[in-house]
């Protein structure tokens, strides 16, 4: 156990005790109190950050700072400030997460629970326990305790849950457990695999076979319930102790909710794809006629028009390019599907050639530097969804980086060890504060304070959606007046 400090003293003996019961429930454990200071760690969570001690008395918020990668302090102390709030305002069990930034070229994040315990401990607990963070380490195992303090803390944890002894026969089960199965405690008695069976033979057969399986994370069972309904279950133990005699720790939720709500995510996103396809075809066949009605009155009427009249025929053309631009980009968001398997090594170089010379006359028009590396290593993409990024992102910058100095838009791609990062970097006006997130949103409408352009359109959600589809991320990076750099990081296998 870490050591104390005088500003958030942890005393009360049976605290203690069933706090390091817990710790061999759920090896990542936090105590804290109702300011959310530390003020207890497990073995595990000390395992994670370099002298733990310095984070007794403190705010859970440094705790997690040290844990994490994310490079936008801005979105880190956001997410922050929202679990606190949550923490504050719902006195129930509350389940939060945070993005912890990017490990090993896999984007991370941090599950967690809040369970108060009210009238429990001096001064008054709560519990952070940690989930599904195999990303930070492995657990240290926790010390087996007496039955005693075991079976007191089931009534501490959050799910249903029970306790098997060697041979998998019911040794205590908790509230939620009863409550889940429609069934009264005491009757909880004998082999658990005889009574799950009732429900759902796999599950029954998957408990009935812990002494040899040893550990279940999370296995889905599709149960039959009292009333006859269906329901899904996820089950998932833990060994307390080691050896032929240890007894299992089993807890299950019911994850029926999550999965009717993808599936209905699913229908929804197949439906969106579908009237994006439809909408874009529509208001193709019309935006081509009125373009090429507007070049015909530009060619033929041209020498007697006036000046308005060309002004206006000229107005015409450039927004139905615009709109054109955008159902295009409409379109392409529309159908990005990313698998592994259509991946491959592409040469970057070749990619910056093509889109430095079809950018020309706009960049000579701007008067914009376009700075490209003389070598680059390959990337995992596909061609077309490279280019993609990166024209989106050379873009975004040209229509955006106003009057500065220097005009100069310059791109890297930088390697590291298990994915490689692209900038692209401009000197213009920079971004608004507290806009660094919300650029990626679709038609976002405050770009910058001197921005003088309006909504940026699809273009940063597009690369967004591209770098998630190869499981990455995107983030920006500005000083307003100083410039802006878009980063996109892709993974490298």
């Amino acid at each position: 156990m870490i050591p104390i400090s005088p500003q958030a003293q942890l005393e009360d003996p049976e605290a203690l005790a069933l706090l390091e019961t817990l710790e061999s429930l759920h090896p990542l454990t936090l105590a804290i109190d109702d300011a959310m200071r530390v003020l207890w760690m497990s073995q595990a969570c000390q395992a994670l950050c370099v002298n733990a001690g310095e984070y007794s008395g403190k705010s859970i918020r440094a705790f997690f700072g040290a844990l994490s990668d994310e490079p936008s302090l801005e979105f880190f102390d956001r997410q922050m400030s929202q679990i606190t709030r949550q923490f504050e305002t719902q006195k129930g069990p509350t389940e939060a997460s945070l993005d912890l930034g990017t490990r090993d070229g896999t984007p991370s994040r941090l599950n967690m629970k809040f369970l108060r315990i009210p009238n429990f401990g001096k001064p008054p607990l709560s519990l952070c326990i940690l989930a599904s963070v195999d990303s930070l380490g492995k657990s240290a195992p926790g010390n087996r305790k007496g039955d005693q303090n075991s079976l007191a803390m089931l009534d501490l944890f959050p799910e249903a849950a029970f306790i098997l002894d060697p041979h998998g026969s019911f040794l205590s089960v908790n509230k939620a457990a009863s409550a889940l199965f429609q069934i009264e405690e005491e009757k909880f008695r004998g082999p658990a695999a005889r009574l799950l069976g009732s429900y759902s033979e796999e599950m029954a057969e998957w408990v009935d076979g812990l002494p040899e399986v040893g550990e279940v994370r999370e296995q889905e069972f599709r149960i039959t319930q009292p009333d006859g309904s269906m329901a899904w279950m996820s089950l998932s133990t833990r060994r307390l102790g080691e050896g032929e005699d240890a007894n299992h720790l089993v807890w299950i939720q019911n994850v029926g909710a999550h999965i009717l709500r993808a599936r209905k995510l699913e229908l929804e996103n197949s439906r969106l794809e579908n009237f994006i396809h439809s909408v874009t075809h529509d208001l193709r066949s019309p935006l081509a006629s009125m373009l090429g009605f507007t070049q015909l009155l530009r060619r033929d009427y041209d020498q007697i028009l006036s000046d308005t009249g060309r002004q206006f025929t000229h107005r015409i053309e450039q927004n139905a390019r615009r709109m054109e631009s955008l159902i295009e980009n409409l379109f392409d968001l529309a159908r990005i599907d990313f698998e592994s398997g259509h991946r491959t090594l592409i040469d970057c170089d070749s990619i910056l050639q093509d889109l430095k010379k079809e950018l020309t006359y706009r960049l000579s028009e701007q008067d914009v530097e376009l700075q490209i590396p003389d070598v680059s290593s390959p990337v995992f993409s596909s061609r077309s969804y490279l280019y993609q990024i990166f024209s989106n992102l050379v873009i975004n910058s040209l229509e955006h980086m106003g009057d500065c100095s220097p005009r100069r838009i310059e791109i890297t791609v930088d390697d590291e060890p298990s994915y490689q990062i692209i900038s692209v970097r401009d000197y213009g006006q920079g971004l608004a504060v507290g806009s660094s997130e919300k650029v990626f949103e679709a038609f976002y409408s405050r770009f910058s304070a001197a921005d003088k352009k309006g909504a940026r359109g699809l273009g940063l959600t597009i690369v967004k959606n591209l770098a998630e589809a190869h499981g990455g991320r995107t983030w920006a990076e500005s000083d307003l007046e100083h410039g802006c750099c878009i980063r996109v990081m892709l993974p490298s296998g």
